[in-house]
């Protein structure tokens, strides 16, 4: 008789915890789902923070939407040398927020709105000078014809993708050009601006340049 006294007192007991407990696990789950959601870390963000959509609907769309800014980065302008050259960085050429537009409405003949700001377009058909990283496309007799000059260097599992302006399409004038691997390159020639679009109305290049020398940078 005791016994069970005693099993019915302990099994009162041990209830009396678990519903003292029950409130506080309620709060935990409150505050838990309380909590707001991990916000998705947007391409180009681990760089300083700038931050560019790569396809429409993406994470800037997304920010526009809860009232967050896209954070891009200000450029001084460009340098001009004493004979007009202009010197020309990715903070100058990916200075804008440039939305892929949709290939079907290219396709069918809409309107589609002007991206790139007039003191970009401006550059077309100047001198210039542009710093980057050489990703070889076509190489003929040991040297470079084909290049992309792209914001990041390349590289498997840690290479950064470039926006469409963060590269340029290099075309090499003459024999072509020595590979420099690492670091970057100065590419001096005539550019060329504007979208450019292949036969199924995807935008294919912003920036294309007709280079006629190619430099090894200043190492950092």
């Amino acid at each position: 008789m005791k016994i069970e006294v005693v099993m019915i007192a302990v099994g009162l007991a041990l209830t009396g915890v678990l519903v003292a407990l029950e409130p506080a696990k309620a709060a935990a789950s409150t505050a838990s789902s309380a909590e707001p959601a991990a916000q998705e870390v947007v391409r180009g963000q681990e760089l300083g923070g700038r931050v560019q959509p790569y396809v429409p609907g993406s994470a800037a769309g997304a920010a526009g939407a809860s009232g967050a800014t896209v954070q891009r980065p200000k450029s001084s302008g460009p340098k001009v040398g004493a004979d007009g050259t202009l010197f020309l960085t990715f903070e100058d050429l990916a200075s804008y927020t440039y939305e892929h537009p949709d290939p079907r409405a290219i396709k069918e003949g809409a309107e589609r709105p002007q991206q790139i700001p007039a003191e970009i377009l401006a550059m077309k058909d100047k001198t210039v000078i542009v710093e980057g990283h050489m990703v070889p496309v076509s190489v003929k007799k040991g040297k470079v014809t084909l290049f992309v000059l792209s914001r990041y260097l390349e590289g498997c599992c840690f290479g950064q993708p470039a926006m469409m302006n963060e590269w340029v399409d290099v075309e090499m004038q003459g024999e072509g050009a020595e590979y420099i691997p690492y670091g970057t390159v100065l590419c001096t020639g005539t550019l060329d601006v504007g979208e450019q679009l292949d036969e199924y109305g995807y935008v294919r290049s912003i920036y294309r340049l007709k280079c006629t020398k190619v430099e090894e940078g200043e190492k950092k």
